[in-house]
Order: structure tokens, then C-alpha cells, then sequence
């Protein structure tokens, strides 16, 4: 007879396992599964995905030998000339993904589950690319329910879940890919999943949730080898910590980021944008302007915006009107790009800090216009509010600055250092 520690082990071990069932419906979603396909699709093409999607619900309820009998002998024909009838030439793809989904009603107890998962996932991707995002969040889910294992299909649906604003149920699906990842030892899944977990914390400002998940994740992503995944893992404890004021984890989080030693080290850029915003918010106005101009040189795409907005912001605390210049002209050049308005507003707090009232007014109402067109409500970037905070921020980065110069030695040094590797890693890059 096992001990009651053996039998707890087990019970543990059992637990460990066990994988809850996903949230598949928004709570505040009304009627039956896959009225969002109706919804989007209103046309004889929506009625048949639904038509669809319901068909292979229903196989997936139920285990192989318990399925012969779920649909009558004619359905399949019936199938067959709806899709005939409703699918127009010009969709011949999904034509032919809706044909794959019969098996399901055909011949349910020989039907193969990856393959009709693999059919809804290609609708899935018809459905994003046609712009019905719930009809392809039907579609992969249900696809996760003809490959039950399939953690990759899991994290992918967490993920969509959480673009569209329902973070219970993307941390469902987070932790279903987790379980299933667990259970595969498909270890990629698996640390993407801890990694989108701890973001979705931090974003919900739960730190020792997020903090846990990301430590999660970064010890496998190292035992792994997956070294890009384990520099962004990092990167974002670096983030976290940053938030939460605890410096010294910060500076010690960076460091780890930057030490692993990642091929292509796509991210260091961001990185080190991150770190220059980060010294000039605790003071040490030197280190963080000179990183930022080096960022500025690299950083393109979505993240350039912020940059330069950084970049301006810490020019006009560091008295240089030609880097403001250069960095309000770039921006100026990709204005309405992804994060346009806090960059704009970053615009004018540089120029207040430069004493160029008409600049920093101008700055200040392209922020507004960028906020109102985004999302239609400038809110804090409203043009006369900004104004008015800007003084109130830059008295508080005296404050700042005044806090840092009592730093001592050893904890200066720890800043100094930290600096002088970022700035001497742009230049290998560079080749300098």
C-alpha cells in the first residue's frame, strides 16, 4: 500500500496534468455557437460556414466508435450542393476547404481529426484575410478541437482572443497551449505561451503574476537553446521591473539580455531604446540621451515612432536643438505611424524643456489630432492638458536628477557600466 507521500506525489502529478477545458465563448456572447459567422457573413457563404463549423463541432464532442450514426445518410450530399450552389468560382479555395470538412459528416468514425484541423485553420486564414476576425477565431478553434494536442493551435487562438479584448478567456487557451505543450514536449509553444502570459499581466498590472510567468519562461527558452526567445524574455523582465521601480532588478534584467548570446540579436535596438527611456527616467540624462541617439540610427518600422519621440524628449533635457531638430524632421516624415501620438507629445515636452513654446504647441496639437484619429478621443494628449503637465513633469525630473546624484559609487558604477556595453555593442554592429 502506497504512503500517504507517495500518494500525494501522485495525486500532485495527476494534477500537474490535468488540462482544463479552454473558454470557448465570450461570456457576454449571446446564442448558440458560431452566430458571430452569421453575423459577419451575411450572405448563403456565412450560412454554410456556420453550417460547417457546427458539422465539426459536433464530430469533436465525441470519441472515435462513438460517432457513426451523429449525422443522417444524406447530409453529405446535401453538403456537397450547398457548397455547389453557394460557393462562387472565384472562392475556389475555400470551396475546396469547405468540400475537406464533409469527411467529418460522411464517414465521422473514419474521419481524421488533423486533417479537418488543418481545413479550418486554412478557412481560418480565409476568414482573416476576408476581415471577419470571429469568423476565423470559430474556425481555429474548432480546428483545436479536432487536434486536441496541438499546442501551437492553442497559443494561436490565445492569441486572437486577446487582440480582440477578452483576456480571461486568451489566458483560458495560455493555459491550455501550456498544458498540451507540457504534455508534447513541444517547447516552443510552451515558453511563447508563459511569455504572452506575463505580458498580459503586466498589461493588467498583476507583476508577481507576470514576473512568474516570464521567469517560466526564460528557464526554458535556456534550456533549450532558443537564445532570440531568451533575450526578448529578458527584455521584458528588464520592462517589468523597470515599472515597478525596483532598479537594481532592472539594470540586472538588461544585463542578462544583453549577455545572451543570440545570432542575430534582431531585438538589441528595441532593447536599448527601452534602456535610454529607462536612464532618462531615473535620472541619468547622459546615459540615456546617448543610447537613444545610437537607437535612433537603427530602430525602422513600427518602433521608429517612439524612438525619435524619445529621442526629442531627451534632446530638449540635454540642451541640443540639433538633435531636436533632426529627430522632430524624421518624425515629421512618418507622423501617423504606430504610436504617433505619445511620440508627438515626447515632441513637446523636449521643445518646453528647449523654451520653444511655438514648437511645443505645435507638437502638442499634432499629438491630439494623431490621438483623435486613432481613437477618436485624445484623452491626456488633449493639446491644452499636455501643456499644462509638462511643466509639472519636468520640475519632477529635477527631482529625479537630484535623487541620482546621490547614488553611491558602487551603484553609479553598476549604470556606468551597463552604458558603456550598450553603446560599444551599436558600435560592433556598426563596425566601428
Amino acid at each position: 500500500m502506497p504512503s500517504v507521500k507517495e500518494r500525494e506525489a501522485n495525486e500532485d502529478e495527476i494534477r500537474r496534468w490535468r488540462i482544463p477545458p479552454p473558454l470557448l465563448r465570450d461570456a457576454d456572447a449571446p446564442g448558440p455557437e458560431g452566430l458571430a459567422i452569421l453575423e459577419e457573413i451575411r450572405s448563403e457563404v456565412g450560412v454554410l460556414l456556420w453550417k460547417s463549423l457546427r458539422s465539426v463541432l459536433l464530430w469533436a464532442e465525441f470519441e472515435t466508435g462513438e460517432r457513426q450514426g451523429l449525422f443522417d445518410s444524406e447530409a453529405p450530399d446535401r453538403r456537397r450542393q450547398e457548397i455547389e450552389r453557394s460557393i462562387p468560382a472565384a472562392k475556389a479555395e475555400l470551396k475546396d476547404e469547405l468540400t475537406a470538412l464533409i469527411a467529418a459528416v460522411d464517414r465521422p468514425d473514419e474521419a481524421d481529426g488533423d486533417a479537418l484541423a488543418a481545413a479550418c485553420e486554412r478557412i481560418a486564414t480565409w476568414a482573416e484575410n476576408a476581415g471577419t476576425p470571429l469568423t476565423a477565431l470559430e474556425f481555429l478553434q474548432a480546428a483545436s478541437l479536432c487536434a486536441p494536442r496541438n499546442a501551437r493551435l492553442a497559443l494561436d487562438i490565445g492569441y486572437a482572443v486577446q487582440g480582440l479584448g477578452q483576456p480571461a478567456r486568451a489566458e483560458s487557451w495560455f493555459q491550455r497551449a501550456l498544458g498540451l505543450a507540457r504534455q508534447t514536449k513541444d517547447w516552443e509553444p510552451y515558453v511563447l505561451a508563459y511569455l504572452a502570459h506575463g505580458r498580459m499581466m503586466t498589461e493588467w498590472g498583476a507583476y508577481p503574476a507576470a514576473r512568474q510567468s516570464y521567469i517560466k519562461a526564460v528557464r526554458r527558452a535556456a534550456r533549450e537553446n532558443m537564445r532570440e526567445v531568451e533575450a526578448e524574455v529578458y527584455h521584458d523582465l528588464f520592462l517589468l521591473e523597470s515599472r515597478a521601480g525596483n532598479t537594481g532588478r532592472a539594470l540586472s534584467f538588461a544585463r542578462d539580455a544583453l549577455n545572451v548570446p543570440a545570432p542575430n540579436a534582431t531585438r538589441f535596438p528595441e532593447l536599448a531604446r527601452d534602456m535610454g527611456i529607462f536612464w532618462f527616467e531615473t535620472g541619468q540624462f547622459q546615459h540615456g540621451f546617448s543610447v537613444l541617439q545610437e537607437a535612433a540610427r537603427q530602430i525602422e518600422g513600427d518602433e521608429r515612432g517612439r524612438t525619435l519621440g524619445a529621442l526629442a524628449r531627451a534632446a530638449g533635457k540635454a540642451g541640443d536643438r540639433e538633435t531636436f531638430d533632426w529627430a522632430r524632421q524624421e518624425l515629421d516624415r512618418w507622423w501617423d505611424g504606430p504610436g504617433a501620438p505619445e511620440a508627438w507629445a515626447d515632441v513637446a515636452r523636449g521643445a518646453t524643456a528647449l523654451g520653444l513654446k511655438q514648437v511645443a504647441k505645435e507638437a502638442a496639437a499634432r499629438s491630439e489630432s494623431s490621438a483623435q484619429a486613432r481613437d477618436g478621443d485624445a484623452g491626456e494628449l488633449a493639446a491644452d492638458v499636455l501643456l499644462d503637465t509638462i511643466q509639472t513633469e519636468l520640475k519632477a525630473l529635477e527631482a529625479v536628477e537630484a535623487q541620482a546624484q546621490l547614488l553611491d559609487a558602487e551603484q553609479q558604477k553598476a549604470h556606468d557600466e551597463l552604458a558603456e556595453s550598450v553603446l560599444s555593442t551599436f558600435a560592433d554592429r556598426s563596425g566601428t
